[in-house]
């Protein structure tokens, strides 16, 4: 937007003419009227359009301006008319136009117009219209310019006229005679009233009357144009030095131009140009300098020296110890400014203080507020006790109650955020209402509004986002908390980030990890590129690499390594390291313990993988388990079903409560439910069979449909289709056939129970126990060996039998025989006795012997023998009279022989006796 200034008035006035109007003519107004034309861009402006003149002393530069005034102006078609006097913001209208040239500055809006437009005589115009004292001097009027014929009788008086104005180079020789001076008119000194205006060097009684002025009860003026008017008060020394009425015990040592005002008692100025303690400023000091002022009511203030310095009414107790332009505003009492440049408090700031620097500002109301030093600094108002310790640019904010910023450039602390602090570094922020937050250094860090207690350690370009209470940012760079994060941390690194709501959340360091939105009490120890996702309250990330945890999975964990995976929903999930391993969706309570390229499927609650290689838990499993190894799977619907290690072991789907306890190669095929492989290789335990077992060995199978059935060891040993309770024990090569029950292969090599055998058992080499209840041996030997019918045992012992019960008692059938022989050692008896066999025969002949069958066998089968009863009564033999030991019926029968035996020979004795009668008896006859 551009703007044109008219050339103000056309009206030339005359000084002569200036001097007459202000003697005698009416009251001019205090304004100058100023007219433009505004253009926005080819179009005139219409509108209210803030404008601002600025006037200066040069075309170009000067540091501030001698005076401001600023308006909402209207415009019209883009013409507008305003004032320049009627709103002033800056400095005195009269100041500026003491200056021998003035320019104007025009700022339309925030835009300043340049150049700057000179101001001609109608300007200067409004300062001669009321011409105080001394306004008239010397360089005003050239050469020859007053003669006689200009000035009435009486029209200039020495009241007209200011100290020194004219001189006797001034004036002609003879010009001025006595008859030409009103001496009555000659003023005894200043009044009070004087004391608004006094150019430095010209408030005096002039060369008519040097001596100072002592007005009041021991009072001491010393000096030119001294004037002390109250009682006990004193002026040193200097020119121009003024003390007002009732300023009582007040002291000016020396300097120029200094003034205390009324009532101002026990005021002090030591020296200094052109200072002033105001009225009712009792006990003020101002100690040196130039310009200073203490205005009305400021007791006990003191200005230490400087140049241009201010403590304005009532501020009382309030302390500039030097510098220049600084300000202390009204009611800001018992605040300091130590020195430096353009400082300011402003008003109600009481005990607030800044300690040096430029431009520092302490706002309204900002009592005890404390500005260190440093530049473009500033408190702004209701910041009770705020501490800015330095640096440049640093703000805290209305209502930043107890803050602190401690150095550093650019750094703020947002409204209403009372007790928070930046200790440092640059472009730092806490926002609004973040009470008790803190900035420890660093750069471009931020912590949002309602954070309070929140704090970043330092770092760089960290955020911490809005209403994240108790929240902590360590360090590091680039890091961030977002909204709602209370009582998160980041422990430092680099890209850090907590999502929004996540509270209670920490990332302890490390590289661009990430907790999502909502994951509350979620952790990241540290590493790189780790991530826990939205929802994922209290799951825990250690550290590692690429490691993630999906949305939803509550307590999740993945104690480190790289790129493990806990996917959506899979609460209280927990992976302890290892690499590329997986827990995918809905699989609560699942965990893998390590290793590398492990995979726990879909929907599989309390699955385990303790570590290995390559290990897979399909989707659908509860409480499945692979303990280690490589390349085991437990498949879909395998519940509570268990790998204990191994390689490329596996549990298909739909096993319940299945274990492989390691080994290579081992499976266990569908609904092979609480089924068992203990280890070994390339062992099956085919679909169906349930409750089965084998420890270990070698390609053992018990094939399907085949319930409670064991195969303990061995090679190649088979446990067919549908076989229910049988087992083999080991060896190799050995099967039991299909629909077989509590049949048993203790071991050997190739035994075999057949089909659809009971209870059956063949063990050895190459038995077959071809029919129920069978029992088959085979011995070390070639061939076959097998069962003829049922319930019967058959052994082949090519090397003999023998059974011992006890040491060196038994029976044996040695080999290639075919009977038992008793083991009837002399050394295993003992307390032997006689028998009388003739006596035995008798009972022998008494003994019942019949024949029979046995109950258990068919009637045709006959058998003879006497009754275990009978031979018990008859002999007192055997263990009990159940039984007939062979032993002791053989014995009977060899007694009973002997006796036999016996009554034999006694025959042939009788018989060969009576043969003998005979042949006696023959050879009597004869």
């Amino acid at each position: 937007m551009r703007t044109h200034g008219t050339g103000l008035l056309s009206i030339a006035v005359a000084l002569a003419t200036a001097l007459i109007s202000s003697a005698q003519g009416p009251v001019i107004p205090n304004l100058i009227n100023y007219q433009g034309r505004l253009v926005d861009g080819t179009n005139l402006f219409s509108g209210k359009m803030a404008i601002s003149f600025r006037l200066f002393d040069a075309p170009t530069g000067g540091a501030f301006p001698a005076c401001e005034d600023s308006n909402d102006v209207a415009v019209v078609d883009g013409l507008y008319s305003t004032y320049i006097g009627d709103n002033i913001t800056w400095g005195s209208l009269e100041t500026a136009l003491m200056q021998t040239q003035v320019w104007i500055e025009v700022v339309i809006g925030t835009n300043v117009m340049s150049p700057r437009e000179q101001m001609v005589s109608v300007g200067y115009a409004r300062y001669a219209a009321s011409l105080p004292a001394n306004a008239v001097q010397t360089h005003h009027i050239g050469t020859d310019q007053i003669y006689g014929f200009h000035i009435l009788d009486g029209q200039v008086s020495s009241a007209d006229l200011a100290n020194g104005a004219v001189s006797n180079v001034d004036l002609a020789a003879g010009a001025v005679t006595s008859n030409k001076i009103d001496w009555s008119s000659m003023p005894a000194g200043l009044e009070d009233g004087d004391d608004s205006y006094a150019p430095s060097g010209y408030d005096e009684n002039g060369p008519f009357t040097p001596a100072p002025q002592a007005i009041g009860a021991h009072v001491t003026a010393m000096g030119q144009g001294a004037v002390a008017r109250a009682d006990y008060s004193a002026v040193g020394g200097g020119r121009d030095n003024i003390i007002s009425n009732l300023a009582d015990y007040s002291v000016i040592g020396g300097g120029s131009a200094n003034r205390i005002g009324y009532t101002a008692n026990y005021a002090t100025i030591p020296g200094g140009n052109d200072n002033r303690v105001e009225d009712s400023a009792s006990w003020a000091t101002i100690g040196g300098g130039g310009f200073n002022r203490l205005r009305e009511n400021t007791w006990y203030a003191t200005i230490g020296g400087g140049y241009q310095n201010q403590i304005d009414t009532n501020a009382q107790s309030a302390t500039i110890a030097g510098g220049y332009n600084n300000s202390i505003a009204r009611e800001a009492r018992n605040a300091v400014i130590a020195g430096g440049y353009q400082n300011q408090i402003l008003v109600f700031a009481t005990n607030a203080a800044i300690g040096g620097g430029a431009y520092n500002s302490v706002g309204t109301n900002s009592s005890g507020a404390v500005i260190g030093g440093g530049e473009y600094n500033g408190i702004r108002s209701n910041a009770h006790c705020a501490v800015i310790g330095g640096g440049g640019g640093n703000k805290v904010y209305d209502g930043g109650d107890y803050a602190v910023v401690a150095g550093g450039q650019i750094n703020r602390i947002g409204t209403n955020s009372e007790c928070s602090a930046i200790g440092g570094g640059g472009g730092n922020e806490v926002g609004r209402a973040s009470q008790g937050a803190t900035i420890v250094g660093g750069r471009l860090n931020d912590v949002g509004t309602n954070s309070w207690y929140s704090t970043i350690g330092g770092g760089a370009d960290n955020k911490l986002g809005g209403s994240s209470w108790g929240a902590l940012i360590a360090g590091g760079r680039e890091n961030s908390l977002g909204t709602n994060a209370a009582c998160s941390v980041v422990g430092g690194g680099f890209q850090n980030k907590v999502g929004e709501n996540s509270k209670y959340s920490a990332i302890a360091a490390g590289q661009r990890n990430l907790i999502g939105t909502n994951a509350a009490n979620a952790v990241i120890g540290g590493g790189v590129y780790n991530r826990v996702g939205a929802h994922s309250d209290s799951a825990a990330i250690a550290g590692g690499a690429t490691n993630s945890i999906g949305i939803n999975s509550d307590y999740a964990v993945i104690a480190g390594g790289l790129k493990n995976d806990v996917l959506d929903d899979s609460r209280y999930a927990t992976i302890a390291g290892g690499a590329e391993n997986c827990i995918s969706n809905y699989s609560l309570y699942s965990a893998i313990s390590g290793g590398r390229y492990h995979d726990v499927g879909t929907n599989s609650w309390y699955a385990v993988i303790g570590g290995g290689y390559q290990n897979n838990i399909l989707h659908d499993v509860l409480t499945g388990t692979i303990g280690g190894g490589q390349d085991n799977l437990i498949g879909t619907n395998a519940d509570n079903s268990v790998i204990g290690g191994g390689i490329q072991n596996k549990i298909l789907a739909d096993v319940m409560a299945g274990t492989i306890a390691g080994g290579q190669e081992n499976q266990m095929r569908r609904n092979a439910d609480y089924s068992f492989i203990g280890g070994g290789r390339y062992h099956r335990i085919e679909a169906d069979a349930m409750y089965c077992t084998i420890p270990g060995g070698q390609s053992n199978v018990i094939e399907r449909a085949s319930y409670y059935c064991t195969i303990g060891g061995g090679v190649e040993n088979v446990i067919s289709n549908g076989a229910w309770h049988s087992a083999i024990g080991g060896g190799t090569y050995n099967v039991i056939g299909s629909n077989v029950l509590y049949a048993v292969i203790p071991g050997g090599s190739a035994c075999v129970v057949s089909n659809n055998v009971t209870l059956a058992f063949a063990a050895g080499r190459e038995a077959v126990a071809g029919h129920n209840g069978a029992f088959v041996w085979g011995d070390g030997s070639h061939g076959s060996i097998g069962s003829s019918a049922e319930n019967e045992t058959t052994f082949r012992s090519y090397g003999g039998y023998r059974i011992f019960t006890a040491a060196g008692v038994g029976v044996q059938v040695a080999s290639g025989g075919g009977s038992w022989s008793s083991i009837s050692d002399r050394n295993v008896k003992e307390n032997f006795e006689p028998i009388d066999p003739r006596s035995l025969l008798e009972r022998v002949a008494t003994l019942p012997v019949t024949t029979w069958n046995l109950k258990t066998q068919d009637p045709s089968i006959r058998h003879i023998g006497p009754m275990s009863q009978d031979f018990r009564a008859a002999f007192g033999l055997g263990e009990d009279e159940r039984h007939i030991n062979s032993s002791d019926a053989d014995g009977v029968a060899l007694a009973a022989i002997q006796g036999l035996y016996q009554m034999m020979l006694a025959k042939d004795a009788e018989i060969a006796e009576l043969r003998r009668e005979v042949e006696a008896l023959k050879q009597q006859v004869q």
